[in-house]
């Protein structure tokens, strides 16, 4: 069960990175070098630009242990053993 969170919680960072975070870095990336704007808006823009450049810095180290973490626990077998005893089955 480990394995299926931790496969959601990268599958939920990476669409907060691609469908949320980079679409308001791109415009605020035009904001503030756009040159028909107020240098206190290319200001504002620049400061927003940098907090997001560094959340989404985090979430990218977060996703690389989190691939890590789970690249570990599927390539490591289990307590368990890999199949079933055949005792079982004899009658």
């Amino acid at each position: 069960s480990l394995i299926l969170y931790l496969a959601m919680l990268l599958i939920t960072l990476g669409l907060l990175n691609g469908l949320i975070l980079y679409p308001k870095m791109k415009e605020l990336h035009r904001t503030r070098y756009n040159r028909t704007v107020a240098p206190a808006t290319q200001q504002k823009a620049a400061a927003m630009f940098l907090s997001l450049q560094q959340a989404t810095e985090i979430i990218h180290w977060i996703m690389v242990g989190g691939l890590l973490i789970y690249t570990w626990k599927v390539a490591t077998p289990g307590e368990q053993p890999r199949f079933n005893s055949t005792r079982k089955f004899k009658s």
